[in-house]
């Protein structure tokens, strides 16, 4: 229940806040527990760059500009400093069951901790540039991807890669699985997304039609939301549109395209029936998954980074470039109503 009433708010201040939400969405309770991340020298590098919450709610780990993740308590209190590599932590996921972290960073490094511990139990450098984002597939795989342009598929008890998935001409900035684990689709800098398979690592389907980079893709939640309604595959560009697959079919079904600026951040409803967006033009919306109509606009004084469904569906979680975070109501009435 914490971890669904929590919000993590980064910024680049040397800080993360952690900020409880009552009954009321607009209202935040009490003083947030504040994370602090800067020191008396070199405070330039500190800056917070990522963080992720563990599975029970428990622990916060963040990733800063000077290499090192950290592991906090609820409480606030610093449980773990761990040495990333020598560049700024890029991303940083817990596994599934809450035993491992993995951490990437700018200097093609990856390391897999035992979060219980601290201690490194693997570290992989089969990257030749950044690695930009890591994804757990399983409590016992996960997929990292760099600007090297390749994808690579690790178990944790491997010490090299089980799959090296290599297709796109530019570097690859999200990798994520779908819900039933079979595949795994990519963002990337060459214009496409793609779909590959888990099983042999073979690509299934090029998502063509972006005409720039694209950012990021979230798959939806609901493996098949109606007979008539597919697995849903979302990407968003650079070329100020999000577009929705059927990824089953490789076809684009609905363009969304209601931002004057690229669109940064995505994510679904729990329900699947809906899919927020957030874009540098200062707007968030969010479109109806079955019809690809508008459902509700919010606009703000400044860019929006990102945003977050909350796991019950009940907030909107969105990140601006004020450095204000913005909470918004999750329940959405039926379309037509």
């Amino acid at each position: 229940p914490i971890l669904t009433c929590a919000l993590r708010s980064r910024s680049n201040d040397f800080t993360a806040r952690i900020w409880s939400l009552g009954s009321d969405p607009h209202q935040l309770e009490g003083t947030p527990i504040l994370l602090n991340h800067a020191s008396t020298s070199e405070q330039d590098l500190h800056y917070v760059t990522t963080l992720d919450w563990d599975p029970s709610g428990n622990y916060l780990a963040t990733g800063s500009f000077d290499g090192h993740c950290r592991i906090w308590t609820l409480q606030g209190d610093l449980r773990y400093t761990l040495q990333a590599g020598k560049g700024p932590v890029l991303a940083l996921k817990w596994g599934p069951r809450g035993k491992s972290l993995v951490g990437t960073s700018a200097d093609a490094g990856v390391k897999l901790w035992d979060s219980l511990t601290g201690e490194l139990r693997a570290e992989y450098l089969d990257h030749q540039g950044a690695v930009l984002d890591v994804h757990w597939i399983t409590a016992g795989m996960f997929a990292t991807c760099s600007n090297d342009t390749k994808i690579l598929i690790y178990s944790s008890d491997q010490s090299a890669p089980l799959h090296s998935l290599v297709g796109h001409t530019g570097g690859v900035h999200a990798v994520r699985s779908d819900p039933t684990g079979r595949y795994l689709a990519s963002a990337s800098e060459d214009h496409t997304a793609r779909i590959w398979s888990l099983a042999d690592g073979q690509t299934q389907a090029i998502l063509t039609g972006h005409s720039q980079d694209v950012y990021a893709l979230e798959w939806c939640p609901v493996a098949k939301l109606s007979d008539s309604v597919p697995s849903l595959l979302a990407t968003c560009s650079s070329d100020h549109t999000v577009r929705v697959w059927d990824a089953t079919a490789a076809a684009c079904l609905f363009v969304l395209d209601r931002c004057a600026e690229p669109v940064l951040g995505l994510s679904f409803s729990p329900n699947g029936q809906y899919l927020a967006t957030g874009s540098l033009d200062h707007s968030v919306h969010v479109w109806s998954t079955t019809s690809g109509q508008l459902v509700k606009q919010y606009d703000y004084p400044s860019s929006v980074l990102g945003l977050q469904w909350s796991p019950t569906g009940d907030y909107i979680a969105c990140c601006l470039v004020d450095t204000t975070t913005s909470i918004l109501d999750g329940h959405m009435k039926p379309v037509g109503t």
